[in-house]
């Protein structure tokens, strides 16, 4: 079943995107407030859902805590959440009308009282990450949410035979401007500055170590290795803060 016969959809659809390296993608849809399912498997499925004239969005909680708080997002103030934030970062995309404007409600039931709002301009016809970081301030008198996104085309074509993707962000909260490092200080995978998710870049499959490396020094706060697999999506998460001694990096597969 082609994607292209479920279009014109409501709204109010959501289609669960399962981005990875296999060679078949499961697509499940469905309504956000009925039990109807339908799923789809198709070779395909990148270039026909574009196709379709979609913009597919998902998006990650880079809220502060060893466990970020959920984050849920309707379409309405209060209103029944039809996606969420996600720690970690998952394949998942959900659907928007490409040419449309929308602003969503953020709420979450691990900080009472708390709310935002988070404007979406008209993405095209794009798959795109959203990283929503929530910067505390006036010691923890003041919060604001702050979105940074980037653009997800590297999804479109799979990496070379023998490599993967990487990319990073960044939610330390008392940082500075980094690198990120491959195995060796100098190294250079991409630059990352605070509250910023980057674009991907290639990496060759296998073991390696990931540092995180103040700009200009050979000073790497962090690192983490991983078993970086042929084919596979990687997002290195930086999170907390130094001041508190809880900043660390997580590497989430896709």
């Amino acid at each position: 079943m082609k994607l292209h016969v479920l279009w014109p959809f409501a709204f109010g659809l959501v289609i669960m995107l399962a981005m990875n390296s296999c060679t078949k993608t499961i697509v499940q849809t469905k309504t956000v407030d009925s039990t109807v399912f339908d799923t789809l498997h198709s070779t395909d499925t990148l270039r026909d859902t574009l196709g379709t004239r979609i913009a597919w969005i998902r998006f990650v909680s880079m809220f502060p805590g060893s466990t970020p708080p959920t984050v849920a997002i309707s379409k309405t103030p209060g209103g029944v959440a039809f996606a969420y934030a996600t720690t970690p970062l998952t394949g998942n995309y959900l659907p928007l009308h490409p040419d449309t404007s929308y602003t969503f409600y953020l709420s979450s039931p691990e900080l009472p009282g708390w709310s935002s709002a988070l404007a979406i301009p008209p993405l095209g016809s794009t798959l795109s990450t959203y990283a929503l970081f929530l910067i505390i301030s006036n010691n923890g008198a003041d919060s604001s949410m702050h979105p940074s996104w980037s653009i997800d085309s590297e999804k479109l074509t799979p990496p070379p035979l023998g490599y993967c993707y990487v990319r990073g962000i960044d939610g330390i909260s008392d940082g500075s401007q980094y690198d990120l490092d491959l195995d060796t200080i100098y190294h250079d995978l991409v630059p990352i500055q605070s509250y910023q998710i980057t674009r991907y870049v290639l990496v060759k499959a296998g073991e390696h170590t990931i540092f995180l490396r103040t700009i200009g020094t050979g000073d790497t706060p962090l690192q983490i290795p991983g078993n970086f697999q042929d084919g596979s999506y990687y997002t290195v998460r930086a999170t907390g803060s130094f001041s508190n001694s809880d900043a660390q990096l997580a590497l989430d597969q896709e």
